[in-house]
């Protein structure tokens, strides 16, 4: 070795960059630190450090070294830019944003200040940055997609799209940015739109897993089955070896009520995944009602599975064996989880003080009345707080000859939106009464274009809110409120793993869930008092008690008479297909008793909102 650094010659600095290229590494590292311990390295030696640390994937040792040589050469710009890169890879992104603000000029420097003020969180600042890269540089893809993720994080939708979608026009052969515009679609619930992209990704690289697993969820949330599973079947034999195909495909069949073709796919299965396979396995299990099977393979499910999923399930097991305390944690962890992954949904006013603002507002209506505005039939409304039992009730009436069922379908949301909320409602004239309901029709076609000359049965639970809307457009329509133990429905829909939107977020918390029963409840209340609404009730408890004399009231009140295969729901669910809500499960079995007063098992959990329902449980007769 030399003396000094200052002697260090030729050689020796070729003899360290020769073991660079080598990949001799620790010997150039030793090299390397001899030198530097002999005194203040030459230009030349820094140069061979950098290099070694880049190589080495030791951003510190490199920033450390490009500090030393911009000290020594602040004009350096190149050494600028591997600064401020090493600084970005070590999370420093303030010093890199410093490091770029001489270099402004410099394409470069622009989309790492970009790009280090959109990682440090500095959104506003990152997205006017980026602005100023694609109006420089409008070929730079990559620039376009990031400006489009600022876009979305700042939860600007329309702006995101563009800007994703012109880094698309610009790369229309990368799978990537079509997934990245599906996710921002996806949380925007564009979900037709998404589908289209991911449909359009798909032709592009139909050979990418990850497209094919995308598309199967986007096809299942159109509800284009065939189309879905035929996604994840090619994905699987893509990647065989990969979990997430497997599991949306068997998780489909458990929601769709497919238990054959689901331990038909565990077989399939067991060859190709690791203790991914636990979480199929444990449905099964489950669905069959091999409760402690259920429970030991949720115990060897990874955590690296969904969350939500894994508590869900966990939760439904201990429900089952009896077991509150731990059931109602793996119920809360669940809606933990699910909360902290829809951060938006808890922005701006709750559905609960939405409802009870409009409960203030409703009054009575000024609109003609009984007035024969067109020939549309009426529609009969199934409405009831969630987890009352309105599936179960809608699935034994879907089986009357001639009946369409609408599923919680936004038919009068969208009515209610186009009016501009029920504060208008009053104020509608006859001409806007028959051109919602027209509206109303049109929308109804779409979705069901078999319904004309038949019954429609439109069933959503929280439309007891929108009365106003319902009894302006249809006078007087038959409307069956299924009611049940205030308790019960509030635990239940605690404990069910909703598909979170803006009203079932309401549901994540105990409180919140019960101040929103009382809201709608309230709600529903006022209307019966302000409107002349037609109301047959169906209560729960008599429904699955004595079915025969509860449906028979409920088939005079709707002018039918009673046949005994009404209540077969098992092959109502058959004939029927996929249930669209959290009771999938439950109606696909015969009518059972095992709900009924479940919130005694619950007592200690459901005491902080007793003060809440016990009223609405005394007004309804529960109490006695």
């Amino acid at each position: 070795m030399p003396s000094n650094s200052h002697d260090l010659g030729e050689a020796d600095l070729r003899r360290i960059a020769g073991w660079i290229r080598a990949g001799r590494l620790e010997d150039a590292r030793q090299e390397c630190a001899a030198a530097f311990s002999l005194g203040r390295p030459s230009d030349a030696l820094l140069g061979l450090a950098i290099m070694l640390a880049m190589r080495s994937n030791d951003p510190a040792g490199g920033a450390l070294h490009l500090e030393e040589l911009i000290a020594r050469h602040p004009g350096d710009r190149t050494a600028r830019l591997r600064l401020a890169e090493a600084y970005i890879a070590l999370g420093r992104f303030s010093r890199a944003v410093e490091l770029c603000s001489v270099l402004s000029d410099n394409p470069a420097a622009l989309r790492l200040t970009a790009y280090a003020e959109h990682q440090s969180g500095d959104l506003a600042s990152a997205r006017l940055s980026y602005e100023t890269v694609v109006r420089h540089f409008p070929d730079d893809t990559d620039s376009w997609a990031n400006f489009g993720n600022v876009h979305a994080a700042l939860g600007d939708t329309d702006a995101a799209i563009a800007a994703l979608e012109q880094a698309i026009m610009l790369r229309p052969s990368d799978a990537r940015l079509y997934l990245n515009l599906a996710q921002v679609l996806e949380k925007a619930d564009l979900n037709e739109a998404r589908t289209r992209v991911l449909r359009s990704a798909a032709e592009v690289q139909p050979d990418d897993p990850e497209v094919q697993l995308a598309l199967g969820l986007a096809e299942a949330t159109l509800e284009n089955f065939a189309e879905a599973e035929a996604a994840w079947e090619l994905a699987i034999s893509l990647a065989p070896g990969r979990p997430g195909a497997w599991l949306d495909l068997g998780m489909h069949f458990e929601n769709c009520n497919r238990l054959e073709d689901l331990d038909r796919l565990i077989d399939r299965a067991r060859p190709h995944l690791g203790p991914e396979i636990a979480l199929l396995e444990a449905w099964s299990a489950f669905r069959h009602k091999d409760f402690d099977g259920a429970d030991r393979h949720a115990k060897a499910m990874p955590d690296t599975l969904n969350a939500v999923r894994r508590y869900h399930l966990q939760g439904e097991i201990a429900d089952r064996r009896g077991d509150a305390a731990t059931a109602f944690n793996f119920y809360s962890r669940m809606n933990a989880e699910a909360l902290a992954a829809a951060p938006k949904l808890a922005q701006g006013a709750t559905y609960r003080e939405i409802v009870v603002a409009n409960t203030k507002i409703m009054r009575p209506l000024v609109t003609p009345r009984g007035v024969q505005i067109d020939d549309m039939p009426t529609p009969t409304f199934i409405v009831g707080f969630p987890r009352s039992g309105t599936t179960l009730l809608d699935t034994i009436l879907g089986r009357l000859p001639a009946t369409v069922v609408l599923e919680e379908q936004p038919l009068i949301l969208a009515i209610e939106r186009q009016i501009g909320g029920i504060g208008n409602v009053p104020m509608l004239n006859q001409a806007e009464v028959a051109a919602q309901r027209k509206a109303y029709r049109t929308q109804l076609m779409d979705l069901a274009p078999g319904a004309a000359g038949k019954r429609v049965i439109d069933k959503h639970p929280l439309h007891m809110a929108r009365m106003p809307v319902i009894d302006t457009l249809f006078p007087r329509a038959p409307i069956l409120f299924v009611e049940r133990h205030p308790y019960d429905v509030v635990l239940s829909c605690f404990v069910s793993n909703f598909r979170l939107n803006h009203a079932m977020r309401s549901f994540t918390d105990l409180r919140e869930a019960a101040l929103t029963y009382d809201a709608v409840l309230s709600a529903w209340t006022c209307a019966r008092a302000i409107y002349d609404l037609n109301v047959h009730v169906v209560r729960y408890e008599r429904l699955v008690i004595d079915a025969e004399r509860e449906i028979r009231d409920a088939l005079h009140f709707l002018g039918e008479g009673y046949d005994e295969a009404i209540l077969d729901t098992v092959t109502a669910v058959k004939e029927r297909g996929r249930v669209r809500t959290a009771s999938y499960a439950q109606v696909s079995e015969p009518i059972y008793q095992r709900s009924v007063a479940r919130h005694e098992r619950y007592s200690e959990q459901l005491e902080p909102v007793r003060s809440i329902l016990a009223p609405w449980a005394e007004r309804m007769g529960y109490n006695a």
